[in-house]
């Protein structure tokens, strides 16, 4: 019997230490849940080109006793997995009540992806990208808004940074994409393909680093990626829950800003200039205290 809670937990310790093709078994298990909750083993097998013994040695490696085992926890996670829908019903509670739990689970969210955080991935990310002649964003879905976020954010402290939301506009986003450049997928539960493809190309480009932002160690876009960095997205409303990966953005943020302070301030007066010389920005109250 595994010693974590559930198989994402399982997967999260033991992933990095299985040989390769467990690591396309684990992949699966944690990719389609749903399939393998009916499939069996010979099934999850064929799916995923090994033999049934991989399967079971799998299993075993992420700390079940074998396939029977993982079969039923996957079996008994998917029939509690709610929907979107089910998440909206549970909404008809006293008002008080689901405020305090939404702002509970958002405040854990962060707490767990500090917790979790692999600093030495984040600092390679971080050097990776303030070195980048240019860095490209891609976020689809829920994930857009935290794309547009980093790229604009990446913007204001001085680096050339663009954000690609689906297929239509990952291949111009892309195409400049060069030695040094940096590709960072943001991408969560449902796992957008467009996003995984982009970072997929990314690193069939030579010199260019490949980072995925995304709520699990095995998730797909985590696969095409050279460093890997996750967010807890718990969520007590009807979407994935977004203040862990919001957070992680901006200590993403902070940390390039940092390895670079004079090319930060720099680029982050000029904005100030612009946005005031443009008169883009409604004009305070005479009595705002922050003037």
């Amino acid at each position: 019997m595994t010693s974590a809670r559930t198989l994402a937990e399982a997967l999260g310790l033991n992933f990095a230490n299985l040989p390769p093709k467990q690591q396309v078994v684990a992949q699966f298990l944690a990719r389609d849940p749903a399939f393998v909750a009916f499939a069996s083993a010979a099934e999850v097998a064929r799916h995923t080109g090994v033999d049934t013994a991989t399967v079971v040695r799998t299993c075993q490696n992420l700390g079940y006793d074998g396939w029977r085992e993982l079969h039923q926890e996957v079996k008994r996670n998917v029939n509690q997995r709610r929907t979107f829908a089910d998440r909206v019903a549970t909404l008809e509670t006293p008002a008080e009540q689901l405020t305090e739990r939404v702002f509970e689970v958002a405040a854990n969210n962060v707490t767990a992806t500090l917790q979790n955080l692999d600093h030495e991935a984040l600092e390679s990310a971080a050097r990776a990208v303030s070195g980048a002649n240019l860095v490209v964003v891609a976020a689809g879905g829920v994930s857009s808004g935290p794309g547009q976020y980093l790229a604009s954010s990446l913007q204001i402290i001085g680096l050339r940074a663009v954000l690609t939301t689906g297929a239509g506009d990952a291949a111009p986003g892309i195409a400049p994409v060069r030695d040094g450049d940096v590709v960072i997928g943001i991408s969560m539960w449902r796992y957008l393909k467009a996003t995984v493809q982009t970072l997929e190309h990314a690193l069939r480009t030579d010199g260019v680093t490949a980072v995925a932002i995304t709520d699990s160690p095995v998730a797909p876009a985590a696969v095409p990626a050279d460093h890997i960095l996750t967010a807890q997205t718990e969520t007590a409303g009807p979407r994935l829950g977004l203040t862990g990966i919001m957070a992680l953005l901006e200590v993403l943020v902070a940390r390039v800003a940092l390895l670079d302070p004079e090319r930060s301030r720099r680029a982050s007066r000029a904005a100030d200039e612009l946005y005031f010389a443009d008169n883009v920005l409604a004009p305070p109250k005479e009595d705002d205290e922050r003037l």
